[in-house]
């Protein structure tokens, strides 16, 4: 505005030689009111009593700068500090990280794209770790595009399968409901009956005191590799879209 209106110079230092002295006072008072114009109620009292236009200029720029500085300071903080709760949601997580770089971006910090995907993965529960490993297990760089996609497509997941929050198994409740229909027409060989394997068998627990089969812990075991490849899968999915 100032130099639309001409009166721009008013900033300098010093007084120009080729100014005279009255037209270098009124330059002075009109750029010290058209700077006043611009200034809401609760800021113009800091510089009321300043007649001097470079002083008033000088006053807000210390103001401004510094909340500035602060604001950035803030947000970084926000920003390398940020934890996700045990518990909490996965979504208003992924939101409150996206907020927080936006706003980085308004104060002119830039994050590079693969900083912000590492950061947002090690903000995560450790309930997360397996689906972590899987991204940057098969991944020069990760970008954010897929780190979000893999995360929603966890969440998605989790949904649809009765809400089970743990990562460990996510993809395990798919595959053992798909096999429930063969499950059906198996026939043990251990007890002779139809509707389970001998794995399940109700004789095993009996020979083993009531307690839980060693067959129980094979089925753990398998429960968890499942649950890796299946996370893996989605993530070579989700590299094959990328390239």
């Amino acid at each position: 505005m100032l130099n639309q209106n001409g009166i721009k110079k008013a900033l300098l230092e010093k007084k120009l030689d080729s100014i005279t002295h009255d037209d270098w006072e009124e330059l002075q008072e009109k750029a010290g009111s058209t700077i006043r114009t611009c200034l809401g109620d609760e800021v113009v009292h800091h510089v009321i009593d300043l007649v001097n236009s470079k002083e008033i200029w000088d006053k807000l720029e210390k103001m401004y700068m510094s909340k500035s500085l602060s604001s950035k300071l803030y947000l970084k903080h926000r920003f390398y500090l940020f934890k996700m709760s045990e518990g909490s949601n996965l979504i208003q997580h992924v939101n409150q990280f996206d907020q927080i770089t936006a706003d980085l971006g308004r104060v002119s910090v830039k994050v590079e794209d693969k900083d912000k995907a590492m950061m947002l993965l090690c903000s995560l529960t450790p309930e997360y770790e397996t689906l972590v490993t899987a991204l940057l297990a098969n991944k020069e760089t990760i970008t954010m595009q897929l780190a979000t996609d893999s995360l929603l497509g966890h969440h998605n997941r989790h949904q649809q399968h009765g809400g089970r929050a743990n990562s460990q198994g996510d993809g395990l409740y798919v595959k053992f409901n798909q096999g429930d229909s063969r499950k059906k027409k198996a026939v043990c060989y251990k007890c002779q009956k139809i509707g389970h394997y001998n794995r399940d068998c109700p004789m095993n627990k009996k020979q083993n005191g009531g307690g839980e089969s060693s067959n129980t812990a094979n089925i753990v075991q398998q429960e968890d590799t499942i649950t890796v490849e299946f996370d893996m899968l989605a993530v070579k999915m989700g590299n094959h879209t990328d390239s």
